[in-house]
């Protein structure tokens, strides 16, 4: 048995900043509750609220982190074709959940905005 407690986008986010502050943008975690809470539906099953495992299998890029990490020489995340480099992907384990603009904090309040991309990585 279990007890289970139902999450909100706001609670998410709230929550997770609680536990790792580092890892995921404001935005980028409401691009991922919406992605887990598409997934839950989709499938039928609840998913267990643990941030330590959603850090291991997703990450929040800005442009030079995904080159970098993916050994890409992308120009912008707008004119990235996903079909084009579908076997760089794969080869790396990574879907690409959704590309968005981040609101960054800064001197106490959002001031600049940066294009990230969610992925998935699997394997």
């Amino acid at each position: 048995m279990a007890i289970i407690d139902t999450l909100h986008e706001e609670q998410f986010v709230s929550e997770f900043i609680k536990h790792r502050p580092e890892d995921f943008s404001y935005d980028g975690l409401k691009v991922l509750f919406q992605y887990l809470d598409d997934m839950s539906k989709d499938t039928g099953e609840d998913i267990e609220f643990c941030p330590v495992s959603f850090c291991c299998e997703f990450s929040e890029y800005n442009l030079e982190e995904f080159n970098n990490d993916y050994d890409m020489n992308i120009e912008s995340f707008e004119d990235f074709d996903i079909e084009k480099h579908e076997d760089e992907l794969n080869e790396n384990s990574v879907r690409i959940l959704e590309f968005f603009t981040a609101k960054l904090f800064g001197d106490g309040y959002f001031n600049e905005t940066e294009e990230k991309v969610l992925v998935h990585r699997y394997g």
